[in-house]
């Protein structure tokens, strides 16, 4: 069985060009769709593949995609993105497991990075990538999905054995002042054609949230969550995530507090247990928040990992700083490994007990 990597690319001859080294030593077909470059990507991908295509760029990433695809020789298709790395595959289990899930789609584990507070923290997500393109194409202009070619009928998922590294959050803020505008006008076309569509108020909202602009952020998150809604899908889930903290952010920390009603549902992930610590911290609920913080750093379902490496200990040893016991501050600070704030937080209380 082959499979053949299948990229569109714009104006990033640099990531293009790791993307594509960390593809090169497998014994994939490699298929590169560059949209209206102005910069090397075209000579970059032609180092790696004779692949390489041009195609008019329609404001539609999923028909550039489907262009993409199209190109391929082989059925099973793996689609990337220019800033997207390859981290981690075994080829032969991977065969296997496509073998084994004939007319299925592979989700691959995306490692987020993102710039917070100066530190790179790595958020994890699942993304569907790996599929027979005669089954299944691409809709959406943006935060394109993929659908079955017969009327969306629903289809099976399974977790292959891929790890990805994207960097396409890193950002400086004028290349990300263009995308976050890029996107809102593609997300506002799309709702013109389907006004209700939940995901594409779930991703506006998110731009805005990006851009933070939070209270246009809520008002898109509260038409998501309007809508009735399967508790277990990932875009819901970050909704109800992302809404929290919007809430924290603009001040409304009593309603953040109805939350707790939300517990049974959503309360199985370290992200929400952390948020659930946020809101009881903010609400002044300081033992209901330190038990949140704790449940966070030990649960093994996390998708923002500085939640277990430093974030939710960091915060249980501020509470309890401000309520004046360094013992147990300093236990939470040292459980942070090598935060620099947790770091400087043991200093100060050094300083004051040496007083």
């Amino acid at each position: 069985m082959s499979l053949s990597v299948c990229i569109i690319t714009k104006n990033q001859a640099a990531k293009l060009k790791k993307c594509l080294s960390a593809v090169k030593p497998y014994p994939f077909e490699i298929v590169v769709v560059d949209t209206g470059s102005e910069d090397e990507s075209v000579e970059v991908a032609s180092k790696f593949t004779r692949q390489v295509y041009s195609y008019a760029w329609q404001n539609d990433f999923a028909a550039a995609k489907n262009y993409a695809i199209s190109k391929a020789t082989n059925s099973i298709v793996m689609v990337l993105d220019t800033d997207e790395y390859l981290e981690a595959l075994d080829w032969s289990e991977l065969e296997n497991m496509i073998l084994a899930n004939t007319g299925c789609v592979g989700r691959i584990c995306c490692v987020n990075l993102v710039e917070e507070e100066g530190q790179i923290r790595r958020n994890v997500e699942y993304l569907n990538r790996i599929f027979d393109r005669e089954i299944f194409c691409y809709e959406g202009k943006i935060h394109e999905q993929l659908i079955h070619r017969r009327d969306g009928l629903q289809y099976t998922t399974y977790r292959s054995n891929v790890t990805i590294e994207h960097d396409g959050y890193l950002l400086s803020p004028k290349e990300k002042a263009a995308k976050v505008n890029r996107n809102k006008v593609l997300l506002q076309e799309a709702l013109l054609e389907a006004p209700q569509d939940s995901y594409l108020q779930y991703q506006l909202g998110k731009t805005y949230f990006i851009e933070q602009d939070y209270n246009a952020a809520a008002e898109w998150f509260e038409k998501v969550l309007a809508n009735d809604l399967d508790p277990a899908l990932e875009y819901v889930i970050d909704t109800v995530e992302s809404y929290g903290y919007v809430l924290l952010r603009t001040g409304r920390t009593e309603e953040a507090a109805s939350y707790e009603n939300i517990y049974p549902e959503f309360g199985h992930t370290a992200d929400f247990q952390f948020l659930m610590g946020l809101i009881y911290m903010n609400n002044r609920l300081f033992d209901e928040a330190v038990k949140e913080f704790e449940k966070a750093a030990v649960n093994p379902e996390v998708r923002a990992t500085n939640i277990a490496q430093y974030s939710a200990y960091y915060n249980a040893g501020v509470i309890q700083q401000c309520l004046g016991d360094y013992e147990k501050a300093m236990y939470y600070y040292e459980k942070c490994k090598a935060y620099p704030k947790a770091e400087d937080r043991i200093k100060e209380i050094g300083k004051i007990r040496n007083r």
